[in-house]
């Protein structure tokens, strides 16, 4: 690694408590400010409550910027240490990420013998359908390498709905979709992108807008498929919370932020529990 490029690295990690301390509470007014117009008590977190949101939400992201050189050029299929337990799991990130925002989770996932497949969309700030091509190349890459096995995904904010535009395109890659998890997904928008100079992403991100009222669920492109959903009940990025949800799907809620739900080791035990627990039936 090149003496400038960790010159450059040094300076952003500098840089990203100073614009976090800025950028966490001014999404949070605006959290406030929302459910308060709309006539909903925002949850009471209190002075000392607030500073512990907003410190684990400065690790959060610290954690996400740190992944970004440990585990950059790890997307692709990755086998578990021990006996492989199960299908292997597609990892999908979300908006201004890439696939190594995914690490702790696939990390996690290894730990419990599953094989992971994490995919980098590209860059941001173009349409939601200009994400979805590497999506599908990479599930298809997974399927295919996997015959007869049906896998499963989990897919963290804009990244659930890249895969309803994926599995709507391709029903034969839908057919071999075994459990979905979504984390914090804006399945019917955010309030968040209200009244923002919109990039293409937040403008189709628009509760009111046409993009996501005429696009499919995930069980009317996979009814075989299993669906969580996962809200987080200080998400100040997708809210209200009932914008996570689908139809049909399981929920579950956990107390984090949005970042939280990829990073923080007791939600992603959470999550992987979700996924690798077989339903009764």
């Amino acid at each position: 690694m090149s003496s400038a490029y960790l010159v450059a690295f040094a300076a952003v990690l500098l840089a990203l408590p100073a614009a976090q301390a800025i950028w966490i509470p001014l999404t949070h007014l605006r959290f406030i400010r929302y459910h308060r117009l709309v006539g909903i008590q925002p949850p009471r977190l209190g002075f000392w409550g607030t500073l512990t949101y907003y410190w684990r939400a400065l690790i959060a992201n610290l954690t996400m910027a740190w992944w970004i050189v440990y585990a950059f050029g790890r997307d692709g299929l990755r086998q578990p240490t021990g006996d492989v337990t199960g299908a292997p799991v597609l990892c999908v990130h979300g908006y201004l990420r890439n696939g190594t925002c995914m690490w702790g989770i696939r990390r996690a996932l290894e730990r419990r013998g599953r094989p992971t497949f994490s995919v980098s969309l590209g860059r941001p700030l173009r349409p939601i359908e200009d994400y979805e091509q590497p999506l599908v190349s990479a599930l298809r890459q997974l399927i295919e390498g996997h015959p007869g096995t049906k896998v499963d995904v989990i897919a963290h904010s804009m990244g659930g709905i890249v895969l309803r535009l994926a599995l709507a395109s391709e029903a034969r890659l839908a057919a071999s979709i075994g459990r979905v998890i979504t984390l914090g997904s804006p399945h019917h928008g955010t309030a968040a992108v209200s009244g923002l100079p919109g990039a293409h992403e937040t403008r189709q991100l628009d509760p009111k807008g046409p993009f996501l009222q005429h696009l499919p669920e995930i069980q009317e492109s996979a009814p075989d498929a299993e669906v969580i959903t996962v809200a987080a009940d200080l998400d100040f990025v997708v809210y209200p919370k009932s914008t996570s949800y689908l139809k049909g799907a399981q929920i579950l809620e956990l107390a984090t932020s949005h970042p939280g739900l990829i990073t923080e080791k007791a939600m992603i035990e959470r999550i992987v529990d979700a996924l690798i627990t077989p339903t009764s039936s």
